[in-house]
């Protein structure tokens, strides 16, 4: 049997996500392409939910005003990617960027007590491949694969 990989699965902008559901496509398509004996275990990463309280908050504070479907856009789309950047003083508990990256590092400590030789593998799409390559800068992966990545665009702050 070949060593054993786990994926990090990281999204990219979504409003809503179905947990439980949502990578299914995904990994099964991955699977038909295995060999049979390959030992790979896929650990979605839903960062969605973390935000989704305080950007319907916000929307809901617009209530009334004109151009709601931008509005609404604005507070979750481009909500997700600026909140995504961290405050001058550093991450602090509470705030989304530190919750995010200790979501991350919780899923990654529990592979890695149940399994500490598997190939890590980080895999981000969209707006989840800036987080995953972020986070590889605080903790070592085997690979970082990046989808639809927005990393160019957020180069522009460096």
């Amino acid at each position: 049997m070949l060593k054993r990989c786990d994926f990090f699965l990281l999204h990219g902008i979504e409003e809503k996500i179905d947990e439980k559901n949502y990578y299914t496509d995904f990994v099964n398509g991955i699977r038909k392409r295995l060999p049979v004996d390959q030992n790979v275990q896929f650990h979605p990463v839903n960062w969605n939910r973390l935000l989704e309280e305080k950007e319907n908050t916000l929307y809901s504070w617009m209530g009334g005003l004109s151009y709601q479907g931008i509005r609404h856009f604005a507070s979750t789309a481009i909500g997700d990617a600026l909140a995504y950047a961290p405050s001058e003083r550093g991450p602090t508990e509470g705030e989304f960027y530190y919750e995010l990256n200790k979501l991350l590092e919780d899923a990654v400590d529990v592979v890695n007590l149940t399994s500490p030789g598997s190939i890590k593998v980080i895999l981000g799409h969209s707006q989840g491949s800036q987080i995953a390559l972020s986070f590889c800068f605080r903790r070592p992966f085997d690979t970082l694969i990046t989808m639809g990545s927005p990393i160019l665009y957020y180069s522009l702050r460096f």
